[in-house]
């Protein structure tokens, strides 16, 4: 086995940050002691995207991530998301930089996936508000997921975690599949659109006709249903009260 190298990425808006390439040889001891991780007291993952979602619900997020982002900075809470400058991970991004502080925000992507026309690649689109990005040896969206929750695995292996899903498809569905063998709540934000709305729904009427593996995660998962037009501080609050 190789010795995992640290490289400096540099992002667009002339910050810096750490990354490593890695593949399945890698164990998240050795991606966290390369990318100098301090101990984690709690973390919240972020799973999803922003498809197809309306301006009124676009705008009720950002309201809903800033708030939140004054909790993470507040609580010096560990993020983990997907890293690339679009949808919820760059709404992240910039809540955390107007939170302040210095928040372990942790990008998980694969390094080769299509992003973009003329070989744009996930790497040539880091969202510039990371501290930390894992760039794993993929070619598909979804190949990083086993790397992602692994390690979301070890940091929170003695710390609270919860995971929040915005709107999102077939990876992010993936993403929930490994929160609930892992055991993590998952906070939906009903009214964000797509995978979120099919879970909520799913959530709120268990007799309607639904899809095996949602069935299987409102079954088996640790779910908590919050609507996105519901006012910003009762999600910080519920955030608070999940990470203490």
């Amino acid at each position: 086995m190789g010795q995992l190298a640290t490289v400096i990425k540099k992002l667009s808006n002339g910050h810096q940050a750490l990354a490593v390439r890695t593949n399945e040889n890698f164990t998240p001891a050795e991606i966290v002691k390369a990318l100098n991780i301090p101990p984690c007291s709690s973390l919240m993952l972020i799973s999803g995207g922003a498809g197809g979602m309306s301006e009124e619900a676009f705008s009720h997020l950002t309201d809903l991530f800033t708030a939140v982002g004054q909790v993470i900075a507040e609580r010096d809470i560990t993020v983990i998301d997907g890293g690339t400058q679009s949808g919820v991970m760059q709404l992240m991004g910039e809540a955390l930089d107007r939170a302040g502080g210095n928040v372990i925000h942790i990008g998980v992507l694969p390094a080769h996936a299509e992003a973009g026309p003329n070989g744009i690649f996930a790497e040539d689109v880091l969202e510039p508000h990371h501290s930390r990005f894992v760039l794993v040896e993929g070619y598909i969206w979804g190949d990083e997921v086993e790397t992602m929750y692994t390690l979301a695995d070890y940091l929170s292996a003695k710390a609270p975690s919860v995971t929040l899903l915005i709107n999102g498809g077939a990876v992010s569905l993936h993403e929930i599949e490994w929160n609930v063998r892992q055991g993590r709540e998952v906070i939906v934000l009903a009214g964000s659109g797509r995978l979120a709305d099919e879970i909520a729904k799913a959530v709120r009427n268990p007799e309607s006709n639904i899809r095996d593996r949602i069935a299987t995660v409102v079954r088996d998962g640790r779910l908590t249903v919050f609507d996105v037009e519901s006012p910003s501080h009762e999600l910080a609050q519920l955030v608070r009260q999940r990470l203490s």
